[in-house]
Order: C-alpha cells, then sequence, then structure tokens
C-alpha cells in the first residue's frame, strides 16, 4: 500500500512514466509533439434508438467516464448522448442515469388509430405521412403508442414524424453543443493533458437494433436527418450500430410469435439497407412534416383542378412544377401501385447514402465465443464505440485504406456491404472498485455537511475554528443596545434641544411670563413634533436594519453550514432565536406604557410641570410686586415673598428654574423617544422570529430552521442511499472468485486492493486528499448547493457530490499513477490470447466461406507502452493475426485496449439470414392481404413489385 500513503511525487517524473517509451514519447522528447501532432478526438454524439440503443448508450456513457476518469480528466464536452424511444425516461438503480437533455420520447402516448383516421379524411392534413404509409394490416387495438411500438416498424416512423419539431429542434441544439466555441476551447484543455485535441468536425454513431418497431423503425430517418444537419458541419455521415436478431433469442425463448416478427423486421431492414447504401437515392425519404406547407399547397392545386370547370383557360391550369407530384398517390395510402412517383420532380434534400459504415453485430463472434445475454452484446457495442471516440483517428487511418485501396475478390463494390466490429479491454482498476472509492468519498461528503470538515487537534481544538464560546458579531448586532444605537438619529439630541429666550427690558414679571410661555407652548410642541416624526420614520429604518440583519444571518448560516456542518449551523439558529427572544422581550418591556421608559416619562412630565408652575407663581408674584415699584413696602414685600418661597421649598431664581424645567421636559421626550425606539427594535426581533403576528413562513429564523432541518434529513437519506450502494458493492467485491480476464466479460476490471482492508486503506488516502487540497473549494461549492436562494433537491446534491469525489479520485488517481505505470497491467500470453479471441467482430456469418478470406480485417491494439508490450507479447499477438504496426502507444497506463473490424461483409453470409428470408416472406405474403401490419417503411416497398432489393439478400 506504499503508492497509497506516499507524498506528492515528481510531476516531471509522472508526465515520463505516463508517455512510456514508445513512439510518443519519442516525438515529445523530439519536440515534435506539438499542437498539430496531438492525436485528434472528433466531437461525437451517439443517438440511442429503441430500448437497445438506450442500453449501448446507458453503457457507453459509463465506460467514457471511466476511462477519462482514470486518465485524471473529466469527460469532455463534446462528447454527447441521445436517446430517441417511444417510452418515458425511466432511471433505474444501477443504471448509468441519463438526463433529461439526453432523452426524448416520441410516444408521449400518442393515438396513432386517430393520426391516420385524420389523415385519411383529410386532404391536405399529415401529407408527409401519406406519403409513405400502408394503411393495410393493422390491428386497431395495437397501435397505441406508450411503451414501445409493438414491433411494428411504420408504428415506430409513425412516432417520429408526429413528434419531429421537437425530435429536430432537440438534434439541431445538441449538434449546436457539440460544435460550440466555449465547448471546444474546454475540451482542448481537457485533451491537452492526455496528448490529444479536439477536431471541429463531429462524427455521429447512430446505435439500435433492426428487430423491433422504434429502432428499426426510424434509423433511417435519423439518419437522414442527421446528415442533412451535418452536411455543412462535418466531412462524416453518421455511423450505424445495428444488433441481428439472434443476439434476442435466448430472452424470447418460447415466444415464437415474437422470434418470427424480429427476424422478419431485421431481413426487412437488410433489404432497405442493401437497396439505399447502393443507390443513394432518397427518394423516399425526403418528405417530413417541415414540409408540410409546401405539400398542403399541392393538394390545393390538385383539388383545383378536378372541379368541374366552364372556362378552357382554368380547365388547362397546370399544378407548378415546383410542386408536382404522381397524382396516382394525391389519393392516400390505398394506391396498390406504388412507385416512387414522378421522377422529375424538384428535390429539396440531395441524394445519399444513409450511413458512412453500417456495423452488424450478433451473439456469436468469429472466434465462436458466445454472449449469454443482451447485456453482454450492448457492453460489446459500449465498448466498440469506446474505442472509436477516443481512438478514432487511428482506426480512420486504416480504414481509409480499406474503402480506398483494397480490392475485394468477387465483391464489386464490396466497400457498399456490411460491416463488424469487436472489442475488449483490461482495465485497472476494477470498475466497482472506482466505484466503491467515489461512492466512499460521497458518503464522506454527507458526513462533513452535517457534522463539518474540522478535523480535530492533539490539544483538543479544531483546525479550522470558525464559531467560538463567545456570542459572534451577528449576536451582538441583535442586542438591544445595538439595536436601538442604529435606529437613534445622529442628530435627534440637537433636534430636541432649545435655548433659552432673550427678554428685552429689565421687568422681571415679563422675563417669567416669556420663559413660561416658550417652554409651555413653544419648546413642548417642538418636541413633541419631533417624536412624531421619529415614530413616522422608525418603520422604514426598520425595515431596513431588519433586512441587513436577515441578510448577516443568513450569510452566517450558511458560513458555518459550509465550515462546521448542518448540526452546528442548526445549533447556532437556535441559539440565537434564544438571543433574539431575550432582546424581543426586554425591547417589548421597554417601549411599553408601563414600561421603564413610559415610568421615566411621566415622571419627568409631572416635575417640569411643577417647574413651570413655579415660573408662573413667581411671574405672578412679581407682577405685583411691580404694582407697588417704588413704596416703602415694595422691599418688605420682596423679602416677605422670598422668605415665604423659601419655607414652602419654591424656586425664586427665573433662570434656574427655567433651566430646572427644559431639563424635565428634555429628559421627558428623551424617554418617549426610547420608548418609541424600543417597541421598534421590539418589531424587528419579532419580525426576525416570525412570531406575534408576524408572517412566520417569511422571517428568517423559523425560515432557516425549517431549510436547515429538511437539508440535513435530505442528506441523511442520501447517506442511507449510499451506505445501500456502498455494501452491495462490498459483497460482490467479496464474493468475486476467479479471474476476470477470461471470465467472459468484454471489459475485464482488474482490483487492485486485493482485499477490504486495503481497500479502505484507499478511502482513509481519499479522505485525506479531500481534507489536505480540496477543503477550500468545496466549502466555496457547498454553498451553491445549500444557500437560500437556489432550487434545491436531492437528486442536484447527489449529482454535486459526485461530481467533487470524482475530482478528489482524479487527484489521488494522478498522484499514484508513477507506480502503475511502472507495474503495468500483469497478464500472461494465454489471457492475452483471450482478450483477443473476445475482440473479434460479434457476427455470424456461414462457415462455408470465411469471412477472413474474403473481407479485409482491422485489427488494432492500444496500450501505454507499445514496445515494451510487443517485446513480452509479440509471439501471441502474431498467433492472433497482429503484427507491429496494429500497435499503438498511448499515454494510458491503467488499460489495454483490443479492436478489431470486419468491412464489406455482403449479408449474404450471415449464418441465418435465409431463416430470416423464409420468415419475411411469410409475413410479407400475410401483409399483402391483409393479415399482418406491413414489413417495410414505405408503402412502395410493401409491394411486391418494388419491394427493395426486389426482396432478396443476394
Amino acid at each position: 500500500m506504499v503508492r497509497y500513503i506516499t507524498g506528492t511525487f515528481n510531476r516531471g517524473v509522472i508526465r515520463h512514466r505516463l508517455l512510456g517509451d514508445g513512439a510518443v514519447s519519442s516525438l515529445k522528447e523530439l519536440r515534435f509533439l506539438d499542437q498539430n501532432n496531438y492525436a485528434l478526438m472528433y466531437p461525437t454524439l451517439v443517438i440511442g434508438l429503441g430500448g437497445t440503443g438506450a442500453r449501448a448508450t446507458r453503457s457507453l456513457k459509463r465506460l467514457v467516464e471511466r476511462y477519462f476518469r482514470s486518465r485524471g480528466c473529466e469527460v469532455p464536452p463534446v462528447i454527447r448522448y441521445l436517446v430517441i424511444d417511444t417510452e418515458d425516461l425511466r432511471n433505474l438503480p444501477g443504471e448509468e442515469p441519463l438526463a433529461p437533455d439526453e432523452y426524448i420520447n416520441l410516444g408521449s402516448d400518442f393515438d396513432a388509430n386517430r393520426v391516420v383516421e385524420y389523415m385519411e379524411q383529410t386532404e391536405g392534413l399529415y401529407e408527409s405521412i401519406r406519403e409513405w404509409w400502408t394503411s393495410s394490416g393493422h390491428d386497431a387495438g395495437r397501435i397505441r403508442v406508450k411503451n414501445g411500438a409493438g414491433q411494428m416498424r411504420d408504428i415506430g416512423r409513425l412516432a417520429l414524424f408526429v413528434g419531429y419539431q421537437q425530435l429536430v429542434e432537440r438534434l439541431k441544439a445538441t449538434v449546436a453543443q457539440i460544435q460550440s466555441v466555449a465547448n471546444l476551447q474546454k475540451s482542448q484543455q481537457i485533451l491537452s493533458t492526455v496528448g490529444m485535441r479536439p477536431d471541429s468536425s463531429p462524427q455521429v454513431w447512430l446505435v439500435g437494433s433492426l428487430c423491433g418497431g422504434t429502432g428499426a423503425g426510424i434509423f433511417l430517418d435519423v439518419a437522414y436527418l442527421m446528415r442533412d444537419l451535418l452536411q455543412t458541419r462535418s466531412t462524416f455521415l453518421p455511423n450505424g450500430i445495428f444488433v441481428l436478431p439472434q443476439a434476442f433469442m435466448p430472452a424470447l425463448a418460447g415466444k415464437v410469435d415474437l422470434q418470427r416478427r424480429i427476424q422478419a423486421n431485421a431481413y426487412a431492414s437488410l433489404l432497405e439497407l442493401s437497396e439505399l447504401m447502393n443507390s443513394a437515392d432518397r427518394g423516399k425519404f425526403e418528405f417530413y412534416p417541415d414540409q408540410q406547407n409546401r405539400v398542403a399547397l399541392e393538394s390545393a392545386f390538385a383539388r383545383r383542378a378536378e372541379l368541374p370547370v366552364h372556362s378552357e383557360a382554368l380547365a388547362t391550369r397546370a399544378v407548378p412544377d415546383t410542386y408536382a407530384r404522381d397524382r396516382s398517390r394525391a389519393g392516400g395510402g390505398s394506391s396498390a401501385g406504388g412507385g416512387n412517383g414522378d421522377e422529375s420532380r424538384s428535390r429539396l434534400r440531395p441524394s445519399s447514402v444513409p450511413f458512412d459504415r453500417v456495423f452488424l453485430v450478433d451473439q456469436e463472434n468469429e472466434g465462436s465465443i458466445t454472449w449469454s445475454s443482451m447485456d453482454s452484446v450492448t457492453d460489446m457495442v459500449a465498448q466498440s464505440l469506446l474505442v472509436n471516440i477516443v481512438y478514432r483517428q487511428q482506426i480512420e487511418w486504416e480504414e481509409r485504406n480499406i474503402y480506398f485501396t483494397e480490392t475485394y475478390p468477387g465483391i464489386p463494390n464490396g466497400w457498399r456491404h456490411f460491416n463488424s466490429l469487436g472489442a475488449s479491454s483490461m482495465v485497472l482498476l476494477h470498475g466497482e472498485e472506482q466505484d466503491q472509492y467515489t461512492l466512499a468519498l460521497q458518503r464522506h461528503l454527507c458526513q462533513v455537511l452535517i457534522e463539518g470538515a474540522r478535523r480535530r487537534l492533539p490539544d483538543g481544538t479544531y483546525d479550522d475554528e470558525v464559531l467560538g464560546s463567545r456570542l459572534d458579531e451577528v449576536v451582538e448586532a441583535i442586542g438591544p443596545a445595538r439595536l436601538l444605537a442604529e435606529l437613534t438619529p445622529v442628530d435627534l439630541g440637537a433636534r430636541m434641544g432649545g435655548r433659552r429666550p432673550t427678554v428685552p427690558g429689565r421687568v422681571e414679571w415679563e422675563r417669567a411670563a416669556r420663559y413660561h410661555e416658550y417652554l409651555r407652548s413653544e419648546l413642548r410642541v417642538v418636541r413633541q413634533d419631533e417624536i412624531g416624526r421619529l415614530a413616522e420614520s422608525l418603520p422604514g429604518v426598520g425595515v431596513a436594519i431588519r433586512e441587513r440583519l436577515e441578510r448577516a444571518i443568513e450569510d452566517r448560516a450558511w458560513e458555518i453550514c459550509r465550515n462546521q456542518g448542518l448540526v452546528a449551523a442548526r445549533t447556532w439558529v437556535g441559539a440565537l432565536a434564544t438571543e433574539i427572544d431575550k432582546s424581543a422581550a426586554e425591547l417589548r418591556q421597554a417601549g411599553a406604557e408601563e414600561g421603564g421608559h413610559g415610568r421615566h416619562a411621566e415622571r419627568e412630565q409631572r416635575l417640569s410641570d411643577d417647574a413651570l408652575g413655579q415660573i408662573e407663581s413667581r411671574g405672578n408674584a412679581l407682577r405685583r410686586i411691580d404694582g407697588i415699584r417704588g413704596s416703602i413696602f415694595e422691599y418688605p414685600i420682596r423679602a416677605g415673598l422670598w422668605l415665604w418661597a423659601r419655607v414652602r421649598g419654591r424656586g425664586t431664581d427665573l433662570d434656574r428654574l427655567y433651566d430646572e424645567a427644559d431639563r424635565r421636559m428634555r429628559a421627558e421626550f428623551d424617554a418617549r423617544a426610547r420608548q418609541a425606539l424600543a417597541r421598534e427594535a421590539a418589531q424587528i426581533a419579532y419580525a426576525l422570529l416570525g412570531s406575534r403576528g408576524q408572517q412566520r413562513d417569511r422571517a428568517v429564523i423559523s425560515r432557516l430552521e425549517a431549510l436547515l432541518a429538511e437539508r440535513q434529513a435530505d442528506v441523511q437519506t442520501l447517506s442511507s442511499e449510499l451506505d445501500e450502494e456502498i455494501v452491495g458493492i462490498k459483497r460482490r467485491l467479496a464474493a468475486r472468485r476467479g479471474d476476470s480476464i477470461i471470465e467472459g466479460r468484454v471489459v475485464s476490471d482488474i482490483i487492485d486492493a486485493p482485499d477490504e482492508i486495503s481497500r479502505e486503506h484507499v478511502v482513509d488516502d481519499l479522505r485525506e486528499v479531500l481534507r489536505t487540497e480540496f477543503l477550500g473549494d468545496l466549502r466555496t461549492r457547498l454553498i451553491e448547493a445549500f444557500g437560500p436562494t437556489l432550487a434545491w433537491q436531492r437528486t442536484d446534491l447527489r449529482a454535486r457530490l459526485r461530481e467533487q469525489a470524482v475530482a478528489v479520485y482524479v487527484r489521488w488517481l494522478s498522484q499514484t499513477t508513477e507506480q502503475y505505470a511502472a507495474d503495468g497491467i500483469k497478464a500472461d500470453a494465454g489471457q492475452l490470447q483471450m482478450k483477443i479471441r473476445q475482440s473479434r467482430a460479434l457476427v455470424n456469418y456461414t462457415r462455408e466461406v470465411r469471412a477472413d478470406d474474403l473481407c479485409p480485417h482491422l485489427r488494432r491494439l492500444f496500450v501505454a507502452d507499445a514496445r515494451t508490450f510487443l517485446g513480452r507479447f509479440g509471439a501471441a499477438l502474431a498467433e492472433e493475426g497482429f503484427a507491429a504496426a496494429d500497435c499503438y502507444g498511448t499515454r494510458n497506463p491503467l488499460r489495454v485496449d483490443v479492436y478489431q473490424a470486419v468491412y464489406g461483409l455482403p449479408a449474404s453470409l450471415l449464418t441465418h439470414v435465409d431463416e430470416y428470408g423464409r420468415v419475411y416472406e411469410e409475413l410479407f405474403a400475410k401483409a399483402e392481404r391483409g393479415q399482418a401490419c406491413p414489413l417495410h417503411l414505405h408503402r412502395s416497398w410493401n409491394t411486391r413489385a418494388t419491394q427493395p432489393s426486389a426482396g432478396v439478400l443476394s
């Protein structure tokens, strides 16, 4: 386990090890491996047709992800998938999931009977369907498309025409994504690390079977549609890989009718392919619903010409040449003559063969190895597609030789015939090992989300401590003192102040009267108005403060969630709610009428009124004294009044009395201002809590409490699901016996960690990589998954955790690749020969004529160090027909890929083709009599005189 626990390796050494010692390494050392010498990878769209295509596409998607993951990078965005079927999308447990934009359902439970009924009763409607539809032979109860096309090819094609616009828009969008500048640039960055670069011309692969209703019903139309989309974008035509009936026979044991139907469908499809691949005439695949206006206008001209006429000019009016077509077919599908119509009519789409290459695959390969199930066959198809995606350039070089320079004895234009292919691989690490590691990382990330990513240090503290024992700044911000301070206007004191009025003259009683009038009538009104204005402005200020506090609380909660987990965040929110409740209660008490501020205001008002009374009393006394001013009694009376005031405790100094009254009035209104501020602060606190009449679902505390509780429940549910998957993988790994290379699997995964303890060491190492190198990035990304504004679902979190787990796994793998490159994949000669035999073309052909003697073969082996590999296994490779030129060096020390293909194979050499032909003839005769649904996709082909390829594969 040294490789799992050692430190970071020298990256220069790693790069040298990855390049190996073969041709690629030599080019790099001589500085010839520049941008122009990097291996090309063509942008690829894989279209799965029907159920078989969906299986193969899911398997391919998993293989592609594992391939690029094992090379230390993500999947480039120029590899895209699209499954076209007549069923709803269902991602079952254990299957590679397809995204909604990777699936299109043509069925949508439409009523095919209704479409046919409207078409036959209304001229000009569904003319594009009328062009090819054969109306007889259908069981009216069977053509409602919901869960497949029921093995009826024309019903599958009918579903395509009904959902045509949806399909074309999705195809256009997908091709645009493949060729977008942003995706090409990102792919170039990804692929440059593994000695590849993307080309600008996309390639398209259609995968399905020729046996059912959906795939066999739409494969030609989809090929022509893609051909039209690619004609200005690519130098390639679509490629097709199609499964033959024998692969389905084990699953259909005892179901004779279904067996016969798929055999007849396959033979009919091969007849159509044989004709179209050799004649390049697409007359039967010209008219689609996007031409509905053209056909409807044509019908209008035809209908007008048939009306009784009263003038020669009107009677001789002809249908314009642009819209001319065979009038014998204008009436719909009841015509028995069929035919292609007027050959001189203008064609809206250029003639072309539908496919560049057509590969047929079956249950048994050229090495007489039989695959036991349909899953094994689709795995082979997926593996062949993977090799064609990542090694396309090396395969294409030889194919060009075969197509343009080879001659096939006895087969004129042999390259127009069919081909077959096969592939196998030895992969380190075991696929389920990789899944266990990434699942274990996802499980650990769930634990990080719940409990945080802190590591306990020897002193008992944590290395990323965020919360302390003290209340943090958010808790302090919702305290009564802070809330009141933020609500209080800065200039409130200045606005509440006043100054002593100046009184001209020296008459004391006038000064007393002026003081009394100013204090009671002017200054009190001013302060009352200020209190009113304060009360009016506080709600607006309170809303701004509450919104700011809500943002601060949310930011702090999600920050704690990122750093210390959901549990810590919920604990903090609960503690914050307690503090807010305390503050709210204190502020509510302070703002009550009988609270401290209210009582203080009343007391100060009484004292102020008393001071005003003293000023008024002193003024009255002074007024009376002023009446005897100058008499001998003035001063005795003054002295007596002064003495009486002192005995009663009343003031006689007007300035002091004014100051006392002003101070008491100021204290009164200060108390009333604090009372208003306390009331508003209490409202803010209660609004944060969501209680006492507030909208609870909109309050930040109640919202966070509910949201965090929901998040924790979802993460715990996800953790349980991951635990179940991990247990299942561990059980399968523990029960594994024998040698994966010779078990008959197309992709033979080699286990690197031999036992559960070793694998747990790997998991621990991965967790350490997460903590030391990914924690910062993880914390940044987690807010995106847990933030309050994201429409969050558990499936979204699963996807994010999976992406993060793969990134950690890739980083770990890049650090351990040096050891893998040094070790290589250990296999003896016998095991390698078994893999080569498994990779032979997956097709049955008659043993009277061997394809080896008749058709050219392509053989390729892709390995990290081709020179060393040839030195070790050269003899074994030669026995299987491989030459030194067939071995290509790659930068991937974690796998060996073998690919073989055969070209120009006539359909007449297929082992069971005669049996298919007999069943086809029987069902074709029944269809002619209306006793069975049609076999072909065009009504002229369903007429014996105009059968494709004259009805025989010769």
